[in-house]
């Protein structure tokens, strides 16, 4: 308008904008036909759609479901803009951009209660249950793991080993029944099979290579029928459904009681949650699946008798730790209302933490009434368990940084460090000094700032546990700095 508004209105100049403006029209008119005619839905879910065949279908079902809905009652009440452009008696389009607004913003007009919010619901789960279908097309079937087992030992004529000859042999033979494994038919998995001084692979190995992936990526759909509507993350409810299905079938839980499973679930998903990040309440599958704390949940599948006694003691869902763990709340719990209080708090590990970290526990946290609740509990413990894990140092960390500067300073050290100091544990000790103390610290971390230590470069020292136990817990400092501690009545008399 503005090229057209600069023209002078008059003789040439205004058959030229008169022309300009019928071309403008006529452009808009074929464009918003076009769109009446194709009547493509929003794309609603954008991220599931790998390609064209896959968005088709989608359109299909979006047109079903936009015909069920159109038909209700409630759309007669409802103004004719809302439905986008519609052809007028002059044959000239309605607004170009009605349908696309509605289609937009149609799950914030809605109202939850009404039937085109149910219906949307449905679409959305229709559209989740597809893309399911789809993942579960590409998993390999016991068929197929029965078929490349004797492509492998046909290749190997019936040997325990295959050179690279017969591993390519062996590939031609799978890919004329299925593509699935081609994967594992590349020069990189030969190479990182091959042990042998004969430049050869055991078929068994290869096997075991196949089964495991194969295990990983079953667990995996398997975890996903639990996520939400993007297929990609999953919810802290939905977690504890998946972890209650699957303790059903795992031999070390057989045992466990009814009136004890609720307190297992919240036990168990506790885990999940304090250890992987969390976007909007959110856990994201793949970094589930592929972490340290669902292989030591999985370890549980296992034969009683395969796994070692230490690595049982120290799994953290089996279910001595849980009962140990809980006992251990039960016992702090003194007043018995289910929750604790920083009185009660501070007698956890027999009173051996500082009870100025204690304190900041429910600086930090939440409680109610500056009360803790079991979750919180078990954050803590997770916390002292992991010391290792990025997430169990930030916990910390938080713990530490008072002012909430982002960063650890002198100031904040010698603070917990006479806390430590006052600590009765520690009473009459030979107890190191701050300054040795903040020494051997920047010693550790090697913080480019030596008044201020970051998260990242505490987690970079690969030492954390030891910077933060010197800071919270007399048993450690009493262990580590090789303190004499002068019992009490060493000796027990008896009368007979």
């Amino acid at each position: 308008m503005d090229n057209i508004s600069r023209t002078t209105l008059s003789g040439d100049g205004l058959a030229s904008a008169l022309e300009k403006m019928k071309v403008a029209r006529d452009v808009a008119r074929q464009n918003n036909q076009k769109a009446l005619e194709s009547h493509k839905p929003p794309k609603m879910f954008p991220q599931f759609f790998e390609n064209e065949a896959e968005e088709n279908t989608f359109s299909e079902l979006y047109k079903r479901w936009r015909a069920q809905t159109e038909k209700h009652p409630s759309y007669a009440k409802i103004p004719r803009f809302y439905f986008g452009a519609q052809p007028t008696a002059t044959g000239l389009p309605g607004p170009s951009n009605a349908l696309n607004q509605f289609d937009n913003n149609f799950s914030d007009t809605l109202d939850r209660s009404s039937p085109q919010h149910h219906s949307q619901e449905l679409l959305a789960d229709l559209t989740h249950q597809y893309h399911q279908l789809k993942q579960h097309e590409n998993a390999i079937t016991n068929y197929e793991l029965q078929l490349v087992w004797e492509c492998i030992q046909k290749a190997a004529e019936n040997g325990t080993h295959l050179n690279y000859e017969q591993f390519k042999d062996c590939e031609h033979m799978v890919k004329e029944h299925t593509d699935k494994f081609e994967p594992f038919f590349t020069p990189e998995v030969f190479l990182s099979l091959c042990k042998e001084s004969q430049n050869k692979i055991s078929t068994d190995h290869l096997l075991d290579l196949i089964m495991y992936v194969v295990n990983w990526r079953q667990r995996y759909l398997t975890l996903c029928q639990y996520s939400d509507e993007s297929g990609a993350y999953i919810t802290e409810d939905r977690l504890r459904q998946y972890i209650l299905d699957q303790s059903r079938e795992m031999p070390r839980l057989q045992t466990l009681v009814p009136s004890f499973l609720e307190t297992y679930l919240e036990y168990a998903t506790r885990k999940f949650v304090f250890l992987h990040s969390c976007q909007n309440k959110k856990m994201n599958i793949k970094e589930l699946i592929l972490s340290n704390t669902m292989e030591e949940f999985f370890e549980l599948r296992q034969d009683p008798s395969i796994i070692t006694e230490s690595a049982f003691h120290n799994n953290w869902f089996t279910i001595p730790v849980v009962r140990e763990i809980y006992q251990e709340y039960i016992r702090l719990d003194k007043d018995e209302d289910g929750m604790l209080s920083v009185d009660e708090m501070a007698d956890f590990r027999g009173g051996s933490i500082s009870r100025l970290i204690i304190e900041r526990i429910f600086d930090e946290v939440v409680t109610y009434q500056k009360r803790l609740d079991f979750r919180g509990y078990l954050d803590f413990v997770l916390a002292c368990r992991c010391l290792q894990h990025r997430k169990a140092i930030r916990y910390f960390f938080n713990l530490l940084d008072m002012d909430h500067m982002q960063r650890i300073t002198p100031a904040n050290i010698y603070h917990f460090f006479h806390g430590m100091q006052r600590h009765p544990m520690l009473h009459g000790l030979d107890y190191a000094s701050f300054e040795d103390i903040r020494t051997e610290i920047l010693d550790i971390v090697q913080p480019i700032n030596t008044t201020a230590i970051t998260l990242d470069e505490l987690c970079a020292c690969k030492k954390a546990d030891h910077v933060i136990l010197m800071l919270v817990d007399t048993h450690y400092v009493i262990q580590n700095e090789g303190l004499d501690v002068e019992r009490e009545d060493d000796t027990v008399s008896t009368t007979e």
